[in-house]
């Protein structure tokens, strides 16, 4: 069994909506670990916006897969990481980097290609078509 953090984010404050939304979260992604065989190891629960990619959350959550305390990371969807493309891109290649694997509820994503495959598969006329074309492959599921 792989060693699990799930991760939860709701934008916003810690008010008793989103409280219940966070519990909400937390809920299916702890059946949704048991369902995918992931022992779940660790939880971070924030209220916060996902459009700094480089936030004080996401750091720790690198930091700790990095240094051993899990394997991966189960997430409700992409969105939850960051809202922008560049954004779930740059995560995901900082967490390929250290074997961060990534699941949803419906199984194993990829966030970013690895290091060494597919750059040369695509045209790329700049560095945001590159990032959108990753992006949509990582929200459709698809390992590129």
């Amino acid at each position: 069994m792989s060693r699990c953090c799930i991760y939860c984010r709701i934008g916003g404050t810690a008010n008793e909506p989103n409280q219940i939304a966070m519990n909400s979260q937390l809920e299916m992604l702890r059946k949704a670990a048991e369902d995918l065989g992931l022992t779940v190891v660790a939880e971070v629960n924030v209220f916060e916006s996902g459009t700094d990619p480089q936030r004080q959350s996401i750091k720790t959550l690198i930091r700790d897969g990095k240094h051993g305390a899990y394997d991966c990371v189960l997430i409700v969807d992409p969105s939850r990481l960051s809202r922008s493309a560049e954004g779930c891109a740059l995560i995901g290649q900082k967490l390929n980097r250290h074997g961060i694997r990534v699941y949803t509820p419906q199984g194993k994503i990829q966030l970013a290609p690895p290091e060494t495959s597919c750059q040369g598969l695509f045209i790329k006329k700049n560095k945001q078509q590159y990032y959108l074309l990753h992006y949509a492959c990582c929200v459709c599921h698809l390992a590129v």
